[in-house]
């Protein structure tokens, strides 16, 4: 995720730059079956009902939030859509890309707990001094790739919330992050019905197509240049893919390796084959022009998906927010492509 490339997809608004450097944010997942996912353990509060203090263990060491928190700042990419699902409205949220109004993309913006009060912070570094004028409880930083410096630094300001070493960089699931800030605000059993009823969706969605099951998908995002990258299940457009009943190819994974994304030129491009072939890209007549792209077997078949904008972003972004909003654009085009 530390990637040229995947910062600048984070941090500018183009769907192939947004790829890159989401490669960095939205990204990295877990090995989790398809299908919904399970709640995780990292999240069960220490005491009933969300009474605090509560401790949570993260990649730095354990955090322990004495009180129930009021202000919250999330300096995460994605962590403000968790928050607001809670009902509780951020003192302030990260920016990522989209250039969307107040940084809040449709579903964010349709939440009751969005307003006009929600102060936007800059995407490409930390401002400390500014974080610490917002006097917040808490800072939620589970998808923000901050170091052991930024973590020391955060914490003279307020607990920080922050991911563990079980995932790569942007990897936790959707569901843990929910549960994580769920259990950080307080608010554990909203989370758990909140993490419920995404799962329930995503499951319903991988029941009524069983003829998912077990054939191959990619999320690509090709370049006029024939260069590209593909997101294994440690990504969470991957990891949705897999959600709904598709595998990730083999080649794909075996490139990538212990990152979540793997990234090839046109020699190797007929790796991103698959039975679907889902892509973003901003340079969308030229990659479609390609003969290297056209040759590809699903791309000449017409098993190939091209996801606008709005569509990456909800998959990208990958909150309890988005995911219904992803759903409801993606499954009926999936089976126009599918023919199912």
């Amino acid at each position: 995720m530390s990637t040229p490339s995947h910062r600048r997809y984070r941090r500018a608004g183009s769907v192939l730059v947004a790829v890159c450097a989401m490669i960095a944010v939205a990204a990295c997942g877990s090995d989790d079956d398809a299908g919904a996912p399970a709640a995780d353990s990292t999240a069960d509060t220490d005491s009933v009902d969300g009474g605090f203090p509560v401790s949570i263990d993260n990649m730095f060491g354990t955090t322990v939030i004495e009180s129930k928190p009021e202000r919250v700042v999330s300096i995460g990419y994605t962590e403000g859509d968790y928050v607001l699902a809670l009902g509780v409205t951020p003192v302030a949220i990260r920016d990522w890309y989209g250039e969307q109004p107040g940084g809040l993309w449709p579903w964010a913006a349709e939440s009751p707990a969005a307003d006009d009060s929600i102060v936007v912070l800059q995407p490409d570094s930390l401002n400390f001094e500014k974080i610490a004028e917002l006097d917040p409880d808490v800072i939620v930083a589970m998808v923000s790739e901050i170091e052991q410096a930024d973590y020391d630094r955060l914490t003279e300001i307020a607990p920080v919330v922050a991911q563990t070493d079980a995932y790569v960089q942007y990897g936790t699931p959707w569901d843990e992050v929910q549960l994580t800030i769920g259990k950080a605000l307080g608010l554990a059993d909203e989370a758990q019905a909140i993490v419920d009823d995404v799962g329930t969706q995503i499951a319903d969605v991988a029941a009524a197509h069983p003829d998912w099951a077990g054939q191959t998908a990619n999320f690509v995002v090709p370049a006029a240049d024939g260069t590209w990258y593909a997101y294994t299940d440690q990504d969470s457009r991957g990891r949705l893919l897999t959600e709904l009943g598709f595998t990730i190819p083999q080649p794909i994974l075996d490139l990538a390796g212990d990152l979540f994304y793997a990234q090839g030129s046109g020699e190797n491009l007929a790796l991103v084959d698959a039975d679907l072939v889902t892509y973003v890209t901003e340079e969308r007549d030229e990659v479609d022009a390609l003969p290297l792209w056209q040759s590809i077997p699903a791309v000449a078949d017409g098993r190939s998906l091209f996801i606008d904008q709005g569509l990456a972003g909800a998959m990208s972004f990958a909150t309890t927010l988005s995911l219904p909003y992803a759903i409801d654009g993606l499954v009926p085009q999936i089976e126009t492509t599918l023919g199912s």
